[in-house]
């Protein structure tokens, strides 16, 4: 029924943020990934929160997955598309952008590179659109540490440094201390 997806995609999300081990088999499943990120781009019965999740977990618990999720075709602009959105998967798809670019320094490359990802992050520090703004501060600080071409990118989206040293003053959020983070380096 159409409970299925909703419940299936609860189930992944839950395997792969119990343990990195559990989330490594998730993203060695055959096929999990790219119906992940599919899910992630369609929303179907409001499943890309837990999607993009567990995306997310796959990607933090070993960088040779977080390549692989950044191989997915579309997987980055869903990600990007998700937290554009400002539903609830915003928060989700911030924290996988984020982990896939600490990742690897190439893995940050190709998040900035998916069209208007840089912008939208800042945005949503800005506006907090899903309770993102702390991930997305996250995605930009992670970007900007893997190499100082990345960092110069950060730095000339429009508004991003208005809008990060606005950020600055809530202390005790993770927004504020990701921004922190941000101009630090």
């Amino acid at each position: 029924g159409s409970d299925a997806a909703p419940n299936s995609t609860a189930a992944l999300f839950l395997t792969a943020t119990a343990d990195p081990a559990l989330a490594r088999r998730v993203g060695e499943s055959p096929g999990a990934l790219s119906a992940l990120a599919a899910a992630v781009a369609t929303n179907a019965y409001g499943t890309a929160k837990n999607c993009a999740g567990a995306l997310a977990s796959v990607a933090e618990a070993d960088p040779r997955l977080a390549q692989r999720v950044a191989q997915v075709p579309g997987a980055l602009l869903a990600l990007v598309a998700a937290v554009a959105a400002g539903g609830d998967a915003a928060m989700s798809g911030a924290q996988a952008l984020a982990t896939i670019a600490e990742a690897d320094p190439g893995l940050a490359l190709r998040v900035a590179e998916v069209p208007g990802a840089l912008f939208t992050l800042v945005a949503a520090v800005a506006t907090n659109a899903g309770g993102a703004a702390g991930n997305c501060a996250a995605a930009l600080g992670r970007i900007a540490k893997a190499n100082p071409q990345l960092a110069q990118r950060v730095a000339v989206v429009p508004e991003a440094m208005p809008v990060l040293y606005a950020a600055v003053p809530a202390v005790g959020s993770l927004a504020g201390y990701s921004t922190s983070a941000v101009l630090y380096l």
